[in-house]
């Protein structure tokens, strides 16, 4: 929120190269196969060839160059792009410790992973009221339901990523709508004061029940109270002589 408030979305679009007329489409994360950046940019082909979405940019934020497989997997989207020739409406950037500014940028925001848990972009998306395209796996149905805060897909479809990017490109309303909603979840789902409740519920119910207080205090009681047998009182441990 204070970035929010601090920050205005043309300026932040303009440092970043875009204009008000840009339909700006964000994938953020680290760029690897199992991010499937790749069918992102063949999504983003179809959107401007077949659509005819001429306005459209994509913007891919998380690539390192580090190990020879990512290098490899970069220059594989590189390819689909400029197979597709829209490599100069694409930008692929390196990845960045500060990200908000292009969730304040984007118009919608990609997640069509095919092996997730739930990645943190979801929700800063939904903080930052923007509708999301997310594969329809693992646990980022626990986040998103289909037609309220995003839409759902099945991974690895190019073709039904460009549909669902279409359809929100289409409406002005169908984006602030669901803007709106994810807004609302993030917050009565994943805010700072919702996760520490239930933590605290889930404590109280695995943790076992301690007696009420009165119920200690007589028991601890009862325990002073108890007095051991003298030793003297104890059967002999010493046995008896068998007769002869």
């Amino acid at each position: 929120d204070r970035f929010q408030s601090s920050k205005n979305r043309k300026a932040v679009r303009a440092e970043l190269g875009y204009t008000d007329d840009d339909f700006l489409v964000l994938h953020l994360g680290t760029v690897c196969s199992r991010k499937c950046q790749h069918v992102s940019a063949e999504a983003f082909s179809k959107l401007v060839n077949e659509k005819g979405v001429k306005n459209g940019k994509l913007l891919i934020v998380g690539a390192r160059y580090i190990r020879q497989h990512e290098i490899e997997y970069i220059s594989k989207v590189k390819a689909i792009l400029k197979k597709g020739n829209v490599m100069s409406r694409a930008t692929i950037m390196d990845i960045h410790e500060h990200v908000l500014r292009f969730y304040m940028a984007a118009d919608v925001v990609l997640v069509p992973s095919k092996n997730e848990v739930l990645p943190l972009v979801i929700s800063e998306a939904q903080a930052f009221k923007r509708p999301l395209v997310a594969s329809n796996i693992d646990g980022l149905p626990e986040a998103i339901t289909d037609g309220e805060e995003g839409l759902l897909i099945p991974p690895e479809d190019p073709s039904a990523l460009c549909d669902a990017i279409f359809k929100l490109y289409q409406s002005d309303e169908l984006r602030v709508q669901m803007g709106n909603k994810g807004r609302e979840r993030v917050l009565r789902q994943f805010s700072h004061k919702a996760m520490t409740q239930k933590y605290m519920q889930l404590v109280d119910k695995m943790a076992p029940q301690a007696p009420p207080p009165q119920e200690q205090v007589s028991k601890a009681a009862g325990a002073a109270a108890y007095i051991p047998p003298l030793r003297s009182n104890l059967p002999s441990s010493t046995p008896e002589p068998i007769p002869t």
